[in-house]
Parts: C-alpha cells; structure tokens; sequence
C-alpha cells in the first residue's frame, strides 16, 4: 500500500513530492523554518503567463540545473568554461542570459524598459524575482520568452553552428509571446481577427491585393509576389520583388504588406483591401496585436500612406488559399525572370480560387 496517493498505488508524481518535501522538511531545521518556505515557493513561475516549457525553463535556471559552460567545467566535464559566443568572461546563467554582448543587444531591441531588466546582481533567481517585482504578469510573460529564446539561440550556435541575429530574436519571442496570449485568450474575443477559409471577392467597386513573401533556402534573397483581383475575382495586375537581405519569415511578411499598399496607392486605387496568411502582420496593421518592437515603424508606414484612402482593410487568409501570392513569391525568391505576361501555372491558382 503506498500512503501517498489516495489510490493506494505508486505514482512517479507523488514520489516526487515526497521527496521535495523531506528536502523541505530538512532545509527547514537547518535554517530555523522561516527562510526555506522562501526558498522552496515556486509560485511566482507557476503564474507566469507563459508555455510549460519555459515555466521549465526558469525553474531549471533558479535550481541551477542549466548546463552552462561554468557548471560543466566545475563538474569536470569541459576544459573551457568560458562563454562560447563572447569567450571573455565565464558563462553562467546569468551571463548568457543578461550580461553578455549578444543578450545586451537582445534586450536593448526588445522594447522592455531599461531599468525593468537591468540588474548586477549574479544570482539568476534573485534577478528572475526582481523583474517579476517590476513587470506585470503579461510583461514578465515576455521577459521569460525573451530568456528561453537567448537559451535557444545559444544552443543553435553550439550545436549547429547557426545564429540568430538579435533583431530576429526580438521578432520571434514577440510573435511566439503573442500567439501563446492569442491561444489562452489573451486578446479579447472582440478584436480577434477572422480567417478566411476561402477566397472571396472584394465588395463591388474595390479591388483586393494578395500578398505573401518567401525566403529562400541561403536566406538572403526575399522573394515577394502580390496578386490584384477585382470584385469579379478577375487578376487585373500582379507584381513581384526580390530583395536581398536576410530578413526573418514574419519581417519578410511585413515588407510584404507595405510592398502592397504602396503598389495599391502609387496606382491611384482609392479602395482596396490587402490580404496575407501571416496573422500576427495583419493584426499589427489593424492595430489588433501587443507593440510588435521593430515591425512597429512598418505598420506606422501603412497607416500614414493609407489615412487618404476611402477604403482599407488588412485580412487575413489561411495560408491554403493564398497560393497564388505565394507561388509568385517563391519563384521571385529563386531568381525567375518574369516577362509581362503572368505564368501560366499561377494563372490556373487564380482560376481555381475563384470557383472554389
């Protein structure tokens, strides 16, 4: 019979707890009782509005349990226990997470205040409790994405060689952050944006640009292909860019719709609708997303060079039905040279979008 489950049966989970409370229970008569409840309330992560992985995460940094260079040289299991991306200073957690030239550059694009993230102080657990003190629970929520991210980006450089460049980093632990809220209805149900599961037509009168970016397999050339289409679901026009410069999925989107909305108004079109499979650009536009950090002057763009127009929407579409911005953007991204006329394939996608 096993006491500690009312079942009467092992459980891995309550051995678990078993054992965290004898360590408690121990900790306690060595230092008085008062100061071990302290040390053993992990609360304050558990209410993080953050995924169970990086709830993980910050727990394994506060147990001292990441396997920083510090900590493998000290257990005798690496000669160097330097930092690998700086190599100046030793790598703890709190190094590879803050102090380092490559996090300093993370957190100086992140858009999180200065003097909520800064701190000198070395223990990783008394800087998370700090922050937490500073933030609220959704901005902490970030300040623990950025974290797991700059752990994430570390092991990519160690084992596979690769890096993140500091503003991609950004970009991604923004979008990451606000989809996790958008899934635990972190936005409000009001200004959810819709997805269309189809393609329709613009209302009568207007005209609609779908957009869509690709980047290619070097991931420096960004392709970007824009469809317009008619009331009718006629393609009336079609544009391509090809641009060279390493740009992440989600600012290569961005520039996407911008290309789409300067296309529009330099054509003179006064009511026009663009559209794109990248929801978290779609909802920047409409001003339906958190502060998206260095996308933030792009969405600024649109609305100046939209504010005369008499009609303008941003929508969102499911990446299935946006294969004909897409198809062109993939080609522009591989270096096709398009003559005047639109490709045949594409022209069949247009077609069928339309009858479906």
């Amino acid at each position: 019979m096993w006491h500690y489950e009312k079942s009467g049966c092992f459980t891995v989970k309550s051995a678990y707890h078993l054992q965290q409370n004898l360590k408690f229970l121990a900790a306690e008569e060595r230092t008085g009782g008062s100061s071990a409840r302290e040390i053993r309330n992990w609360n304050w992560i558990w209410k993080t509005c953050v995924p169970p992985k990086v709830k993980i995460f910050l727990w394994s940094c506060c147990s001292k349990a990441l396997p920083v260079c510090e900590r493998l040289q000290r257990r005798r299991l690496l000669e160097d226990g330097n930092c690998p991306r700086c190599g100046y200073e030793l790598e703890t957690i709190t190094h590879c997470l803050l102090k380092c030239a490559y996090a300093r550059q993370v957190w100086a694009l992140s858009g999180l205040p200065y003097g909520k993230y800064n701190c000198d102080l070395d223990d990783v657990e008394q800087w998370f409790k700090l922050a937490y003190t500073r933030m609220d629970l959704k901005e902490f929520g970030y300040f623990a994405t950025i974290c797991w991210w700059l752990w994430f980006s570390r092991n990519k450089w160690i084992w596979e060689k690769s890096d993140i460049m500091p503003p991609s980093l950004c970009s991604h632990a923004q979008d990451f952050h606000f989809r996790f809220l958008h899934s635990m209805a972190g936005i409000p149900k009001e200004v959810q944006h819709p997805t269309m599961l189809h393609w329709n037509p613009p209302p009568s009168g207007q005209l609609k640009i779908n957009m869509d970016a690709a980047v290619s397999r070097v991931g420096s050339v960004i392709g970007i292909g824009l469809i317009v289409r008619n009331w009718r679901g006629e393609c009336i026009d079609w544009k391509t860019y090809t641009l060279y410069q390493p740009l992440n999925p989600e600012s290569a989107e961005a520039i996407a719709a911008l290309k789409a909305t300067e296309f529009g108004v330099d054509k003179g079109w006064k009511k026009f609708s663009i559209e794109g499979d990248c929801l978290s650009v779609i909802q920047g536009i409409m001003n339906l997303s958190p502060s998206m950090g260095m996308l933030g002057p792009i969405f600024e763009d649109i609305k100046k060079i939209t504010s005369d127009l008499d009609s303008f929407q941003a929508l969102h579409i499911s990446r299935n039905f946006n294969n004909a911005a897409h198809s062109l953007a993939k080609l522009a991204s591989n270096g096709y040279v398009f003559t005047s006329v639109l490709p045949s394939d594409i022209a069949t996608i247009v077609t069928t979008d339309v009858s479906h």
